[in-house]
């Protein structure tokens, strides 16, 4: 504090800044970028879920139809088979939710309805992945 820069110190902190900013308009890019897909893509597993955790799915499951083809059990736990192998093989509790944990419906729950909420969300997810797959655009 209280020292003054020197030329080689201010240029590398402009460089920093430069380098932030062109990486917060590559983020704001992409999302826009992604946003723009899954709206094409799957319309109503978007509006449910929101964008990343909706990509999130599709990619995990190898694509739409795949997706649309698992049920909501299924679904339920995508992103959490390490958890579930292991507690099948340790006789444990098996999880609750896999990929799902990240929407914004689980994770402003309370601790005691994040299993049930997780079930619901998985049933309208097969739902949705249904009618995107299958059906012609409905929203």
């Amino acid at each position: 504090m209280g020292n003054e820069l020197s030329e080689i110190d201010e240029k590398n902190l402009q460089d920093f800044a430069d380098y932030i900013l062109n990486h917060f308009e590559y983020k704001k890019n992409l999302l826009t970028y992604l946003k723009e897909q899954m709206t094409n893509v799957a319309p109503n597993l978007t509006v449910l879920l929101g964008e990343s955790v909706g990509a999130r799915l599709l990619t995990h499951a190898g694509g739409l139809n795949n997706l649309a083809k698992l049920p909501a059990s299924t679904i339920q736990i995508l992103g959490a088979e390490k958890a579930l192998f292991r507690a099948l093989k340790t006789k444990s509790a098996t999880p609750k939710y896999g990929l799902l944990y990240n929407s914004s419906f689980i994770s402003r729950a309370d601790a005691k309805h994040k299993g049930q909420i997780s079930r619901i969300l998985a049933n309208k997810c097969a739902l949705a992945c249904k009618l995107d797959n299958f059906l012609v655009q409905v929203i």
